[in-house]
């Protein structure tokens, strides 16, 4: 495998680190905002948690989809 390969599944992986990570603090807001939302029983806030879930789902697929495509070109005769 030419260091290109390399660089080129490295440069990947990192991409779909950073892709978790935000995904992530996304996660983390929404949890933050929903604890506000039920503590302050604020239903407006609620409902954008609740409308946000699609984004970090749509997200989710994707990253799946991308993972999956890296590994299977990484595996021999890929």
């Amino acid at each position: 495998m030419s260091d290109h390969t390399f660089r080129a599944f490295d440069n990947e992986l990192a991409t779909l680190g950073r892709r978790v990570a935000e995904m992530g603090g996304v996660a983390e807001k929404m949890l933050a905002d929903a604890m506000d939302g039920l503590f302050a029983a604020d239903v407006d806030l609620a409902r954008r948690v609740i409308s946000s879930d699609t984004l970090l789902d749509v997200s989710r697929r994707d990253i799946e989809e991308r993972a999956i495509v890296t590994i299977a070109r990484e595996q021999p005769g890929g």
